[in-house]
């Protein structure tokens, strides 16, 4: 009950009783690991809405942008660190790892850093077998392959995905 007055708190844009009330659904189910998520997901709701509101004045404003920047590899990070602890409680939910590799995938691009995409790559391998997600995992398979300079195995990736998209769609 706490934790659905969280959610009516924050669908009303009020991180503080939200956040109170996902609070107290944790103390009396500290267990329980969706009201820990539940957390998560409010701070990286605020961190978006900090982000959102900076959007306006990046480009014409130095300070504004820098300040933009570092809250969102702040959030990346913190997003990344939310996402292990679900893949760990929730090993086998394809959503949570494609969600994973795609945290990994942008962090690579923010940080410059060839290595966080192997860590994508690793998910969205996984990912690739669950029809919801197979033709995202595979074109992000595909981008993370080339961006590694790996190009045959991303055009492998490509073509493998095209085969895969129901023919419905492709009439479209």
């Amino acid at each position: 009950t706490m934790a659905k007055l969280g959610d009516l708190y924050k669908l009303g844009n009020n991180y503080a009783e939200a956040k109170k009330a996902y609070e107290s659904a944790r103390e009396k189910d500290p267990n329980n690991w969706t009201f820990k998520f539940k957390l998560d997901d409010l701070e990286l709701w605020k961190m978006l809405s900090t982000l959102k509101q900076l959007e306006p004045k990046v480009t014409t404003d130095a300070e504004v942008k820098a300040q933009y920047v570092k809250g969102r590899l702040e959030m990346y990070e913190f997003k990344l660190k939310s996402y292990v602890d679900r893949e760990k409680q929730y090993s086998t939910d394809t959503k949570i790892k494609f969600e994973l590799g795609s945290v990994y995938y942008d962090l690579a691009i923010l940080k410059t850093d060839k290595s966080l995409y192997d860590e994508a790559i690793t998910r969205f391998q996984t990912t690739n077998k669950d029809p919801k997600f197979r033709v995202e995992s595979g074109l992000k398979l595909a981008e993370c392959f080339s961006r590694k300079g790996q190009f045959e195995l991303a055009l492998k990736r490509v073509e493998e995905t095209i085969t895969a998209i129901p023919s419905e769609l492709k009439d479209e």
